[in-house]
């Protein structure tokens, strides 16, 4: 399944902890937005291992991407490398 994982992550140690887990399985499409493609046991373990890395003031969001919501995604812009946008 494809997931949206969006976060707001003050702290850069855990801000890289996560983007480095999250690259894992998918690609940076913006500074604190990934577009990621996982199996659900895969997603149950990265979703455990980012809660348990990250504060309460932290915040992650996991947005289900179906087949149907990504025909309706528009996109404005094209990120070109994965270095453009880090």
């Amino acid at each position: 399944m494809k997931y949206l994982v969006v976060y707001d992550i003050s702290d850069d140690k855990i801000r890289n902890k996560v983007s480095t887990r999250l690259k894992k399985f998918g690609m940076r499409v913006q500074y604190s937005a990934f577009e990621i493609e996982i199996k659900k046991t895969d997603y149950i373990k990265l979703y455990k291992e980012i809660a348990s890395i990250i504060d309460k003031t932290d915040s992650v969001f996991f947005f289900p991407l179906s087949s149907y919501s990504e025909s309706l995604i528009l996109k404005l812009g094209q990120v070109k490398r994965e270095e453009d946008v880090i």
